[in-house]
């Protein structure tokens, strides 16, 4: 995740790279993804993620 915040992609594949933090920095950082227009692509068994995508 830093080299994605560092580098500002226009997208980004994630696997699993939210399952070792809590739910209150998933959202940050999700939040942080959608500010800075980085279009993601999720691969996760966590539900909470759905909010974050359309």
């Amino acid at each position: 995740m830093a080299r994605l915040f560092y580098h500002k992609p226009q997208f980004a594949i994630l696997d699993e790279c939210t399952s070792a933090v809590s739910m209150d920095v998933e959202d940050s950082m999700y939040s942080y993804c959608r500010e800075a227009n980085i279009t993601l692509f999720t691969v996760s068994h966590r539900r909470s993620l759905w909010k974050h995508h359309e």
